[in-house]
């Protein structure tokens, strides 16, 4: 108990870690934003009152430990676009063409035959027509006359068949899809 009052950093970064692993393995979702303000007045009124007494400090710090927890899980969960309703692979299909428009969000690659590109999706071409979507993929463009408009902040209509990244082939092989998804 000592390290929480030599080391108060202890006492903020000890609820956090363990709020960002209980919602990595539980799949926790998010505490809405009223929990958050809800919590944060009842830490103020406490530090407002000045209470001195043993009960009201420890009702603050819990308070306080409370809220780095469900801060944690809330950017965790806020991470993860994968679950988000609007994410692009829930309108997109691998089976046919998709149309897809999208934006360089990084320096573009030059390969021996390819051009890889990072992309930010930003709207996926639907039956109803274009709905606006989120996330990243990365895109590879063969090579030709057009290459100088690649560049970073450019914003590209794409029409193609997307590919799935495979499995790794061996046992204990690099798991590139996996790191992907991290």
């Amino acid at each position: 108990m000592r390290v929480f009052t030599n080391i108060p950093f202890f006492r903020i970064i000890i609820p956090f870690v363990f709020g960002i692993f209980f919602s990595m393995t539980f799949a926790v979702s998010s505490a809405h934003s009223i929990v958050f303000i809800l919590l944060l007045a009842i830490a103020l009124v406490l530090k407002l009152l000045k209470l001195q007494n043993k009960h009201s400090k420890r009702a603050f710090l819990l308070t306080i430990d409370v809220l780095f927890f469900l801060l944690a899980i809330n950017l965790v969960n806020n991470a993860n676009t994968i679950k988000k309703i609007n994410y692009y692979g829930n309108y997109c299909n691998t089976e046919v063409q998709n149309t897809i428009i999208a934006t360089i969000s990084d320096l573009p690659i030059e390969k021996e035959n390819f051009i890889k590109c990072q992309l930010n999706i930003n709207q996926v071409k639907s039956d109803s027509g274009y709905r606006k979507v989120e996330g990243c993929m990365i895109g590879y463009f063969k090579k030709s006359a057009a290459d100088s408009n690649l560049k970073v902040g450019a914003t590209l209509i794409i029409k193609t068949k997307l590919l799935s990244i495979s499995e790794p082939k061996n046992p204990f092989e690099f798991d590139y899809k996996n790191y992907l998804y991290i």
